[in-house]
């Protein structure tokens, strides 16, 4: 759709399943259900715009997460594409060596943080802490860059977080790096749920909520 001279891209058909009769579908936090998002797109901007869209419309109910699963469908059957090639089909600045270590399994999707406010969030399980940190560092000055849209950040609002830099912090007892707008509100935050777990969201709120879901899962 073209709407005052700007491309307006309508809402990507996702189908919606249980995530307990999902066999191939695995979660790292607990989440009431997954749907799945059909990638047609190649061009990387377009892609990041769609997901953003198409997350942003999950609306998870009170305490609980929701997520979409990428899927190729492109060889007949319905593939799921795995963290390492997302990364890759967005077209994302992620250092090579933060890449390899990147399991296959990973989540993007919407969190309720609360009453009335639902927070996108990223998850990423990686094979070491090191290094995977040391990557992350390396990632930052085009983290945002690279998420924003993913995300369904208004960058627009808030330009300065094009040019900001992360700091350290600590949310829900966790490390984190956070990236603020310049009235000090969280931009985009991410740190380590375990050693092996990486937590990426876009407020206080969002990233607190997410840790609690990790560890409900463990309890």
């Amino acid at each position: 759709l073209i709407a005052c001279g700007a491309i307006i891209y309508s809402l990507p058909k996702i189908t919606t399943v249980s995530v307990v009769q999902t066999q191939k579908v695995s979660s790292s936090i607990v989440a009431e259900s997954a749907k799945e998002f059909i990638v047609t797109d190649t061009d990387p901007t377009v892609l990041r715009q769609k997901i953003g869209i198409a997350i942003s419309a999950l609306m998870p109910t009170a305490e609980s997460a929701v997520y979409v699963y990428l899927t190729d469908h492109s060889r007949g059957g319905a593939t799921i594409i795995p963290a390492v090639d997302f990364l890759s089909r967005i077209d994302v600045h992620a250092p090579d060596s933060f890449k390899r270590l990147l399991i296959p399994r990973w989540m993007i999707g919407e969190i309720a943080s609360g009453p009335t406010l639902e927070t996108p969030y990223l998850l990423f399980e990686v094979t070491e802490y090191t290094d995977a940190a040391a990557g992350m560092i390396a990632w930052e000055t085009k983290l945002f860059d690279d998420l924003y849209d993913v995300l369904s950040i208004d960058a627009g609002a808030h330009p300065e977080l094009f040019t900001g830099r992360f700091s350290s912090d600590v949310i829900a007892n966790k490390y984190v790096r956070v990236l603020r707008q310049t009235d000090g509100t969280v931009g985009l935050v991410y740190g380590f749920l375990n050693d092996t777990t990486i937590g990426i969201s876009t407020s206080t709120e969002g990233f607190s909520a997410l840790v609690a879901q990790f560890f409900a899962k463990r309890s």
